[in-house]
C-alpha cells in the first residue's frame, strides 16, 4: 500500500494505490499525507520497497540529534560549558532505545513514523527562536498525517507561553507572532483535512475514523 502510494506519487499519480480494494484509489479517502511527495523521491535512488524501510530508519534515528542538542544546551551554563554533553547523550539514547519508537520503526512503513523527528527538530528550533527553521519542520510534521497538525497547535501554545520568557521587545513579538500563526495554521489544516479533503475522496462522504471509533 505505502509502496504504491509513494511510487505513484513520484510518477504523477498523487497517493494512488490499489492493493486494498483491487482498483486505483486515492489514500486521501482516509488520510492526508503530503509528505509522500518527498518520500517518493527515494525511488530515484533505489526503486524497491526496501528503500522505504531504510528511509524510515534513517529519519527516525535522526530524531536523536535535536534531543542531544537540546539536553546539552539546556544544561550548559557559565563555566560548565562542554561538560553537560553527557546529558545530551543520555537524552539521545533514551530516544533511540525507547521500545514504542523501535516498534513503530519495525512495523512496516508509515509516514507518521517520521513525525517524531520533525516534531523534535521543530521544538528545538522553536526553543532556540530560529523561527524559519522551526516553521519548516513544523510543516514537515503536519505533512505526515492529518492529526499531526494538533502537535503543531501545541507547539504554538508553547511559543505563546514562552513569549513571556523572551522579555519585552522584538523577541517577544516574534514569539507571540509565530505562536499565534502555529495555532491558527494547525487548527485550520486539521479542520480542512477532517471536514473537507478526506470527505471529498471518501465513499462515505465523511472522515472514516468517525465510523471506526463511533462507539
Amino acid at each position: 500500500v505505502m509502496d504504491q502510494a509513494a511510487w505513484n506519487t513520484l510518477h504523477g499519480r498523487f497517493v494512488m494505490e490499489s492493493s486494498q480494494e483491487g482498483m486505483p484509489l486515492s489514500r486521501l479517502r482516509g488520510h492526508v499525507e503530503p509528505i509522500f511527495a518527498l518520500i517518493g523521491l527515494v525511488f530515484l535512488l533505489y526503486d524497491h520497497v526496501n528503500a522505504l524501510l531504510v528511509l524510515q530508519t534513517v529519519v527516525v534515528a535522526l530524531g536523536a540529534l535535536p534531543l542531544y542538542w537540546l539536553a546539552r544546551e539546556a544544561t550548559t551554563t557559565g563555566q560548565q560549558r562542554g561538560f553537560p554533553a553527557a546529558f545530551g547523550v543520555a537524552a539521545a539514547l533514551a530516544y533511540l532505545l525507547y521500545p514504542p519508537l523501535e516498534a513503530a520503526n519495525l512495523t512496516e512503513f508509515h509516514p507518521v513514523a517520521l513525525a517524531p523527528t520533525f516534531f523534535l527538530f521543530a521544538f528545538y528550533y522553536l526553543w532556540r527562536r530560529a523561527y524559519w527553521r522551526y516553521g519548516l519542520f513544523a510543516l514537515l510534521a503536519m505533512s505526515c498525517k492529518e492529526d499531526m497538525s494538533l502537535l503543531v497547535v501545541m507547539l504554538g501554545v508553547y511559543g505563546l507561553v514562552s513569549a513571556w520568557r523572551a522579555g519585552p521587545g522584538p523577541a517577544r513579538r516574534a514569539a507571540l507572532g509565530w505562536g499565534a500563526v502555529s495555532v491558527a495554521v494547525g487548527v485550520a489544516w486539521f479542520v480542512a483535512c477532517i471536514y473537507l479533503i478526506v470527505p471529498a475522496f471518501s465513499a462515505s462522504g465523511s472522515y472514516p475514523l468517525f465510523q471506526r471509533y463511533a462507539e
